[in-house]
C-alpha cells in the first residue's frame, strides 16, 4: 500500500517536472520569436527612416540644385548682351561718368518774338477786299522789300478805283501847279501859295506812281516795306478794309527776343540767372544762347494783371532757324554746382515714372540701372543715386538697347550644364 503511495508520488512529480521543464522551454522559444519580431521591425523602422531621410535630402539637393539654377538664371537676365557689330551699326555711344560743374536750370515756357525797333507795320494803301496772292504766305515767311505779299481788289468799294482816283487827283494837282508857276511869274500870288501847289502836285506824282506800281489787273498789290520776315497776318481772305488799316508786321529778324514765363515761387531765383537754353516743336536741336550770342536783358518787376507769370527777357541774334511768334520750353540756368554726378538727357529711359540708364559692365555687356534724378538744364541731368564716377553709361543707343532687353535676356544656347 505504502510501496504503490510512494510509486504514485514519484509519477506525479515525473510528470509536475516535466511540464515545467516544457513550458519553461515554451516560454523561451516565444520570447525568442518575440525578440526577433521586435528586431525585424526595428530594422523594418531603422530602414523606413533611412529610406525618408535619403528620400528627403534627395529632394533638399535637387530644391538646392534648382535654386542654384534659378539663381544662376536670374543672375544672367540682369545681363544684356549686345555685341560690338551691333552697337557699331546703330551708333551706340557711351561716356565715362565724371563728378564736374553742374548748372541748376528752372524749366519754364515762353515765346520767341522780335525785337523792338526790329520791325514794321504793312498798311492798307487802298479800301477793297483783301485777296492772297500766296496762300503759304503767314508768320514766319520770309520776304523782299517791295515783294508783293497780298492784293486789295478795290472793285465795289465805296471809294471806287483808287488808282484811278489817285490819277485825277495829279492830273488836277499838275494843272494847279502848272497855272501857279503862270500865276507867280506875274506876282499874281505869293511865294508860299506857289510852294504850297507844287508841293501838292509832287505828292500826288507819288502817291500815283505808287498805286501804279502796286496794281496788277486793276487790284492793289500789297508790298513789304523792308526785307525781313512776316511776324504778324492781321487779316484773312476776303476781309474788307478802309485805307489806312495794319494788314500785318514785317522784322527785320536780325535780334529776336526770348520771353520766358516764370511763375511767383521762381521770382526770388530770376536774379541768378545766368543764361538760358531753350526748344522749339520745330527743331530737334537744344539751343543755348551761349552759342547765339545771347544776353540777360531784364526781368519783370511786377505781376501783370489778370497774368499769372512775370517775363523774364533774353536777346540773342537769329540765325535764320526761328519764327518769331513760337512757343519755346526754356531751361533758365543758373550758379552751377561743383562736383556732381550727371548724364546726357539721351542717357535717360524713363518707364512708369521711373528713370533707368543703361551701363557698359564688360565686353558687350550692359546693364540697366534704376537711378534717382535732380536738376535737368536741358542738356544733362543731375542724378542723385545709381551711378557714381567712373561708371560707364550708354548715351545713344538706349531704345535699341530696350528693345534687345526685351528680346532675349539670356544668350542664344547657353548651358547650366557645370
Amino acid at each position: 500500500m505504502n510501496f504503490k503511495i510512494f510509486t504514485f508520488a514519484i509519477a506525479i512529480c515525473y510528470i509536475l517536472l516535466g511540464c515545467k521543464g516544457n513550458t519553461h522551454a515554451h516560454n523561451h522559444d516565444s520570447h525568442e520569436h518575440t525578440h526577433e519580431h521586435h528586431e525585424h521591425e526595428h530594422n523594418h523602422d531603422h530602414n523606413h527612416e533611412h529610406n525618408d531621410e535619403h528620400e528627403h535630402n534627395h529632394e533638399a539637393n535637387h530644391d538646392h540644385d534648382h535654386e542654384h539654377e534659378a539663381e544662376h538664371a536670374h543672375e544672367h537676365t540682369d545681363v544684356i548682351n549686345f555685341t560690338c557689330e551691333q552697337a557699331e551699326l546703330i551708333g551706340l555711344a557711351t561716356e565715362k561718368i565724371e563728378a564736374a560743374d553742374f548748372v541748376e536750370a528752372i524749366k519754364v515756357g515762353g515765346k520767341i518774338i522780335s525785337a523792338p525797333g526790329d520791325a514794321t507795320v504793312i498798311i492798307a494803301k487802298a479800301s477793297g477786299t483783301i485777296n492772297f496772292i500766296n496762300t503759304h504766305i503767314g508768320e514766319g515767311t520770309k520776304v523782299s522789300k517791295d515783294s508783293p505779299i497780298l492784293q486789295i481788289i478795290p472793285a465795289g468799294t465805296i471809294d471806287g478805283n483808287p488808282l484811278a482816283k489817285a490819277e485825277n487827283e495829279y492830273k488836277a494837282a499838275l494843272a494847279d501847279y502848272n497855272r501857279a508857276k503862270e500865276l507867280s511869274k506875274e506876282q499874281i500870288i505869293s511865294q508860299r501859295e506857289f510852294e504850297q501847289s507844287e508841293q501838292r502836285y509832287h505828292d500826288a506824282l507819288n502817291a500815283y506812281n505808287d498805286l501804279k506800281d502796286q496794281h496788277a489787273d486793276g487790284n492793289v498789290n500789297v508790298t513789304s516795306p523792308i526785307n525781313g520776315y512776316i511776324t504778324e497776318i492781321l487779316v484773312n481772305e476776303g476781309d474788307y478794309i478802309e485805307a489806312g488799316t495794319i494788314l500785318g508786321k514785317v522784322s527785320l529778324n536780325n535780334s529776336l527776343h526770348l520771353v520766358a514765363d516764370v511763375t511767383e515761387k521762381n521770382y526770388s531765383k530770376l536774379k541768378g540767372v545766368q543764361s538760358a537754353n531753350f526748344k522749339v516743336n520745330y527743331s530737334p536741336k537744344l539751343f543755348k544762347l551761349s552759342d547765339l550770342q545771347g544776353k540777360y536783358i531784364s526781368y519783370g518787376k511786377n505781376l501783370e494783371p489778370n497774368y499769372a507769370f512775370i517775363h523774364a527777357t533774353f536777346e540773342f541774334n537769329n540765325t535764320g532757324e526761328f519764327i518769331p511768334g513760337s512757343y519755346a520750353e526754356i531751361f533758365l540756368l543758373g550758379e552751377p554746382k561743383a562736383n556732381t554726378i550727371s548724364v546726357p538727357t539721351t542717357a535717360l529711359l524713363e518707364e512708369q515714372g521711373l528713370y533707368f540708364v543703361y551701363t557698359l559692365i564688360g565686353h558687350d555687356e550692359y546693364k540697366k540701372i534704376q537711378v534717382e534724378i535732380g536738376g535737368n538744364n536741358g542738356e544733362r541731368v543731375e542724378i542723385l543715386n545709381g551711378v557714381k564716377a567712373d561708371d560707364i553709361v550708354v548715351t545713344k543707343g538706349v531704345y535699341n538697347l530696350k528693345l534687345a532687353e526685351k528680346a532675349s535676356l539670356i544668350p542664344e544656347g547657353h548651358s547650366h550644364n557645370h
